[in-house]
């Protein structure tokens, strides 16, 4: 799934040819993502004079070059304080409902006018309550001015409230108050800026998480006035998505990673960090070793007035002082799209309408895009979209239906299979024939001895609950000892192999293999035998989860079994994982030391929530740290909740068992299968085997089963399957390569049974135009300003008017013209050029 070439260079009348640096103009054609602004830094100049003599405001000047001087800086800006200045002024206007709603609209216009397609506006309410406002009022005026935007220019737009730092907690928490209650009205994130130095984000914690258990997105101002430490707590205290400026995130290699491992954004501003300090110069700036490290950077410009810069300017910066190409471009401009708060079906549509417009801007403009072309093929930030040039949607090909051999051909990753629930029955009924009468008894497996294999099967395949207890504590019993539990890893690994698995991540509970003498620290020691064994004469890769149960297991355990993680995480060790009940909210007090001394670890936790109350989801995240929830099979039933957890990319393990089947069976008769809705919510589902042994069925069969009930086609199956290589426990980059492995083999093998189109296809009515007019000939002509902030189409050049004129000319006649040339103004005396593609 790909551009086609050959279409692009029929497209366009000349052939791309390679050239590194694009233009000005060219950089304001591309579409852009804009996420970190400020309202009140980016008022315009006249704006501020014409809303000062309505109010009777006194300036220090109403000459607007003189007041330019005043609240713009450039690179010669000695101190923040300087910097400050300018936002003193712009807010003694900006008292007033009128004024706010706009200067956000004109805010919004200037943007759209430079190229921007999707905005995040962010300010402070508690600024703009001097003169009698309240907070609310100033949120419905700033609203207004973002709807008057998005009626009026081709933007979306979006707001994050901020709060204050140098201010009472309790002023942060009533910020957060009235930003949640906006988040059905633009507000999508909360902030936390102002004077970072001295004012640590912990104090502030409770107004996150009044934000958090809302489903709130958080980036906070980070890293830009202090330390790495400021960092480190506000993702760790205040659990931010996004960093505002992060220019310091560098100070700390392993906080470095952990910020690239979780995908965590860096909203850069180069230009406006050289003027408040937080660099001495463009060259000390690290958003290229950011971005040459994997690191999500996404440019803004934090103030558009008082740095005196746009967006397309900033891009300037980035190819003129740190060598961004048209490639490294085409990828930042899917970061800011990808990284924004808005709804995730939205977002889709906007990355996608983003991408392809790139292509277009380019390839017209004769640059090569060859290798842009090729990063939207194989790069995993892509994995879910293609956009393909093809006039004919679909081409008129049917793939053949999904079958197992499909499915047992295509690899897999399973990130959750129990040892204890997973050792084939072979294997099982060997360990049980090896076992002593003294070591049934000790382990209380009580009963005369089976003798026939068909016996033993059985009692694992019923499903009386009465024999569910019989097999669980029999498939626990014969894990005690150190050669029982190499043999059985050794057995997991290789039916894993068999079923086509080429990663997993097997679950263990240490302490269910104690029974007979061995400690924690040795079952961890066998297991991980096993698996160097496995690893070493196998085709698989793996990590071990170590587990608790949070049923049975106190918060001593809890802390000891943390201990171990942290202890053997650089030899195979990758998470921490809490299963069994859901914890609710007042059981995490009683296991937030683990939890914290995790988070300091900086070590990956899976947590089991959601199975009865969607609610714990909410606290496995916030509370627990969660990097992926099992099982969850209530989320469904908040909307908002999947849209939070499809924003932050959360993974949620599901299988097809028994389990899921019967706490999903009112929601199965909506979409046959409770995997369909949250994939068409966009939520990375991740197939799990979980304890295969007990499910009966094959990790292929599995696959066939849910792809039959969720009626997946080829594109959402690879998709799905994906998701296991992209959001296992490895590191970012090993993830991204066993994700590419996955594709280039996956796609070799399913085009060999006859499958095409396997990415999902987006569309776009242009290219059903494209076609009707081949067909039809020109069908009119629409005129639009020749600036570039085009807000409004001026006039419709209608077929038959074309046709009078062909009819006039003998030289048109048969064959539509490449261009039609109409001079014209617009009521204001301002040039209109035609919008026109040629037909050829």
């Amino acid at each position: 799934p790909a551009l086609v070439m050959s279409q692009a260079a029929r497209r366009f009348s000349q052939p791309p040819t390679p050239n590194p640096h694009l233009s000005l103009e060219v950089m304001r054609r591309l579409p852009k993502a804009e996420l970190h602004r400020h309202l009140d830094g980016s008022v315009r100049p006249n704006t501020i004079i014409e809303l000062a003599r309505e109010q009777k405001v006194d300036l220090p000047t109403f000459n607007e070059k003189e007041l330019r001087g005043l609240i713009c800086v450039d690179e010669h800006c000695t101190s923040l304080e300087e910097y400050l200045r300018g936002f003193h002024i712009t807010n003694l206007v900006l008292q007033k409902a009128y004024a706010l709603t706009r200067v956000m609209f004109e805010c919004c216009e200037d943007a759209a006018n430079d190229g921007v397609k999707y905005l995040e506006v962010r300010f402070s309410p508690i600024l703009h309550v001097s003169d009698e406002l309240t907070i609310s009022t100033v949120m419905e005026a700033t609203i207004e001015g973002v709807h008057m935007a998005e009626v009026m220019l081709p933007i979306t737009v979006r707001i994050i409230v901020c709060g204050m730092r140098h201010m009472k907690p309790e002023i942060t928490e009533m910020l957060a108050e009235i930003a949640w209650r906006y988040r059905n009205s633009r507000v999508v994130g909360f902030d936390l800026a102002g004077p970072e130095d001295g004012f640590s984000s912990k104090i502030h914690k409770s107004a996150f998480d009044i934000v958090r258990s809302k489903c709130l997105n958080c980036t906070l101002h980070s890293g830009e006035a202090a330390g790495w430490e400021s960092i480190q707590d506000s993702i760790r205290h205040c659990g931010a998505l996004r960093l505002g400026h992060g220019v310091r995130l560098n100070e700390s290699p392993s906080l470095l990673q952990f910020v690239i491992d979780r995908r965590i954004a860096v909203e850069s501003c180069p230009t406006s960090n050289v003027h408040t300090k937080a660099v001495t110069d463009l060259a000390e700036h690290p958003i290229r070793d950011y971005y040459d490290q994997g690191v999500v950077v996404v440019p803004c410009t934090d103030n558009t007035t008082v740095s005196n810069v746009t967006l397309s300017e900033e891009y300037i910066v980035l190819q003129r002082h740190f060598g961004f190409t048209i490639e490294d471009f085409a990828r930042v401009i899917d970061n800011g799209f990808g990284a924004g708060f808005v709804d995730n079906s939205l977002k889709r549509r906007l990355r996608a309408d983003a991408m392809r417009q790139v292509l277009d801007v380019v390839a017209k403009e004769g640059y090569d895009i060859s290798g842009i072309v090729h990063m939207y093929e194989v790069d995993p930030q892509f994995a879910d979209l293609t956009v393909e040039r093809t006039p004919v949607y679909w081409e008129g090909w049917t793939n053949p239906p999904i079958s197992l051999e499909i499915c047992r051909g295509i690899p897999k990753a399973d990130l959750h299979c129990r040892l204890d629930g997973s050792v084939t029955f072979d294997t099982m009924w060997k360990l049980y024939q090896g076992m002593t009468d003294g070591d049934m008894g000790k382990l209380n497996l009580q009963g005369p001895r089976m003798e026939d294999f068909a016996q033993f099967r059985h009692i694992f395949e019923t499903k009386q609950a009465e024999a569910r207890g019989v097999t669980k504590k029999l498939m626990n019993g014969l894990l005690q000892t150190r050669e029982q539990i190499v043999t059985s890893v050794l057995d997991v690994f290789r039916s894993a192999v068999e079923d086509g698995v080429a990663y997993m991540e097997m679950m263990v509970r240490p302490k269910s293999h104690t029974k007979l003498g061995l400690t924690q620290t040795e079952v961890i020691e066998a297991i991980l035998e096993g698996r160097s064994q496995a690893e070493n004469t196998m085709p698989i890769k793996s990590g071990i989860v170590v587990f608790v149960n949070g049923e049975r297991d106190d918060p001593v355990e809890f802390y000891a079994t943390a201990q171990l993680v942290t202890k053997y995480q650089e030899q195979g060790i990758v998470g921490f994982g809490v299963f069994g009940h859901d914890l609710t909210g007042s059981s995490f007090q009683y296991f937030r030391s683990t939890f914290n001394y995790l988070k300091a670890s900086e070590c990956r936790v899976c947590i089991g929530a959601g199975k009865t109350d969607y609610h714990t989801i909410v606290n496995a995240l916030h509370e627990g740290g969660a990097s992926r929830i099992s099982g969850a099979f209530e989320v469904h039933r908040d909307p908002i909740l999947v849209n939070y957890l499809a924003n932050m990319n959360m993974p949620v393990e599901l299988g097809m068992t028994e389990l899921m089947e019967e706490y999903t069976s009112d929601i199965s008769k909506l979409t046959g299968n409770p995997i369909r809705l949250l994939v068409d919510n966009n939520l990375a589902v991740v197939m799990c085997s979980f304890k295969l042994a007990r499910n009966r069925l094959t990790r292929s069969e599995m696959i066939l089963k849910m792809a039959q009930e969720c009626n997946f086609n080829i594109a959402e199956l690879l998709k799905v399957m994906g998701y296991g290589f992209l959001h296992n426990f490895s590191s970012r980059s090993r993830r991204e390569e066993m994700w590419r492995e996955f594709w280039t083999e996956a796609v070799k093998f399913v085009k060999t049974r006859g499958f095409k189109h396997l990415k999902k296809k987006v569309y776009f009515p242009s290219l059903h135009n494209e076609s009707k007019a081949r067909q039809a000939d020109v069908c009119g002509i629409c005129l639009r300003p020749a600036s570039m902030g085009v807000t409004r189409t001026f006039t419709f050049c209608p077929r038959r008017l074309i046709s009078k004129m062909r009819s006039s000319s003998n030289a048109l006649k048969g064959r539509p013209p490449t261009i039609l040339w109409i001079s014209s103004t617009d009521p204001t005396g301002n040039p209109l050029i035609p919008v026109i593609r040629s037909p050829s």
